[in-house]
């Protein structure tokens, strides 16, 4: 082989490698305005303002946050419904032994999710139910929420599955990121597990459309799931609209004297707006018209219930998308640096309203 035919495959090799991180540069841009798309500050967008009293009272309930933990940051993989099912597992695991942590691994419930999906009667309500059907979950050292290279599959965005396939490292399409957790490896059947207590799933709110739909409620939808914290000190899943993108989270308390400011219905209705225009722009109308339904129908519901997203009353919500730049740095892939990112905050604060305008089902958990 001529010196010359060398330094061209180089050449070609060389320019593939900038074409494939230049393209993951723009992906994880994308991605990071699309977790908070209005002003891009995702860890200034709704973390706690001051410290928060730990007390059980009908004002404030908070008893359950010393239970909760960090998440990795999901980043691309939209895998928010099984970081949330892993983070009442982790929970449960605390409180049932005197508040010991436990790592668990989200990739685990991701492919377990993907296994048992078939034996749910409704995946929005029941997800919980697979630590139930699979005896348990699996720790994190054991099979670690990780990124790798995988080629990009044709899921919409509608359901809580991905079905990515594992690429070389560099290949030619191939995309590198946390979606690859899709991907299940050779071991998960033989993997040892955790034993969690059994999980009771009671609905509090189940859409009549889907997971995308707004404006729903009234202010009973926020004394209903108060109630439950209260009486019950149980955690609850939600299903909102997270500016176009369903997104799954964890309700852990609430405080009525604890004020936000989140302004999350605002945004959503501000950026729909913008969205719905860009997409008219583009020769895309149906998609605008399901932006402009779904900022229409908050609007509507809040000049209903009193025309404010921000005011007093708060709910502790625990996330996966936010991370916390004073919290330790996650290691998708040990022995390799570049790739970590910040463990999440262990809870942000959503006002009220967010509850009322944007969320579409909720289940409360029991164990």
């Amino acid at each position: 082989m001529s010196s010359g035919t060398k330094l061209d495959k180089k050449a070609r090799f060389v320019r593939r490698s900038f074409l494939n991180r230049f393209f993951l540069c723009l992906l994880s841009t994308f991605l990071y305005i699309a977790v908070n798309p209005v002003n891009g500050q995702t860890s200034k967008f709704s973390m706690p303002s001051e410290p928060v009293a730990i007390e059980h009272t009908r004002n404030r309930c908070t008893s359950l946050l010393p239970h909760l933990t960090s998440s990795p940051n999901q980043e691309n993989a939209g895998s928010c419904i099984y970081m949330a099912v892993t983070g009442i597992g982790e929970m449960a695991y605390s409180i049932c032994n005197k508040g010991k942590f436990v790592d668990l691994s989200e990739r685990y419930s991701m492919n377990t999710g993907q296994k048992l999906l078939s034996q749910l009667n409704y995946w929005p309500t029941d997800m919980i139910s697979i630590l139930n059907i699979n005896k348990g979950g699996c720790l994190n050292n054991n099979y670690r929420y990780t990124k790798g290279w995988y080629y990009k599959d044709n899921t919409d965005g509608t359901g809580p599955n991905g079905s990515p396939e594992s690429a070389k490292p560099m290949a030619p399409g191939a995309l590198f990121g946390t979606y690859y957790n899709w991907t299940i490896a050779p071991e998960f059947d033989n993997l040892p597990k955790i034993v969690l207590p059994h999980f009771k799933r009671n609905i509090v709110y189940k859409s009549k459309t889907d997971v995308f739909a707004t404006g729903l409620h009234n202010r009973n939808i926020v004394d209903k799931v108060k109630h439950w914290l209260y009486t019950r000190n149980r955690p609850l899943l939600a299903i909102y609209n997270h500016f176009g993108y369903w997104h799954c989270v964890i309700i852990a308390g609430y405080d009525d004297n604890r004020s936000s400011s989140d302004w999350f219905s605002n945004k959503f209705i501000e950026y729909m707006k913008k969205r719905a225009n860009f997409y008219d722009q583009y020769g895309n109308p149906a998609k605008a018209k399901k932006y402009r339904k779904w900022s229409k129908n908050v609007q509507k519901n809040m000049q209903a219930e009193g025309g404010t997203s921000t005011g007093k009353g708060v709910f502790f919500v625990r996330d996966s998308l936010y991370p916390d730049n004073e919290a330790p740095l996650y290691d998708y892939l040990t022995g390799q640096t570049g790739e970590e990112n910040h463990l999440t905050l262990k809870y942000v604060e959503h006002d009220y309203t967010w509850l009322m305008h944007l969320v579409n089902h909720i289940v409360a958990i029991d164990f």
